[in-house]
């Protein structure tokens, strides 16, 4: 997992979030510079890559482009401190994967990852199939 955002402190939130669940997933890299993140992302090649929506110069939709454009194959997912998603509409249509509100909570993350492996396997098992 990766995480991006624009503020160090909001990283650190996310990874506390992260340490507090069940099952040991790791953090292999984060960054606060979305444009520098990505050919991180493309070297460290995780499945999945946690983001802010909205970084300043560029939003999680771009970001996600940018990244599959790059060569890298993994899911995002995005927080927002907005409660609408009207503001995310091009990204679920890009193939976003799911939102979160902040202050990001473990169960609200919880159940994000449940989406998210269950997505996966649906997904294995088409390709499998």
């Amino acid at each position: 997992m990766y995480l991006i955002d624009n503020k160090q402190e909001e990283i650190e939130k996310t990874t506390e979030v992260i340490s507090l669940l069940p099952d040991r997933l790791w953090v292999t890299g984060s960054s606060t510079d979305p444009e520098s993140a990505v050919s991180e992302i493309v070297r460290l090649k995780p499945d999945l890559v946690i983001c802010e929506w909205y970084m300043g110069r560029i939003n999680g939709t771009a970001l996600m482009k940018t990244v599959e454009r790059a060569g890298a194959r993994c899911r995002f997912i995005v927080l927002t401190r907005y409660e609408s998603v009207s503001a995310l509409q091009s990204f679920f249509p890009e193939g976003g994967l799911d939102y979160l509100t902040k202050p990001l909570d473990l169960k609200s993350l919880q159940s994000a990852l449940g989406r998210y492996e269950a997505k996966m396997k649906r997904l294995y098992k088409s390709d499998s199939g």
